[in-house]
């Protein structure tokens, strides 16, 4: 969460940036979490 927090402070000024970064994110944990089942 604190590298997410950083990444998203740091391009704060670009927020489309920020959301293709969070969906990236949710985009991996849902691999994961598929992979577990």
């Amino acid at each position: 969460m604190s590298q997410i927090a950083a990444r998203t402070s740091h391009s704060a000024s670009n927020p489309f940036s920020v959301t293709l970064q969070f969906a990236r994110v949710v985009g991996s944990l849902l691999r994961l979490a598929l992979r577990i089942r």
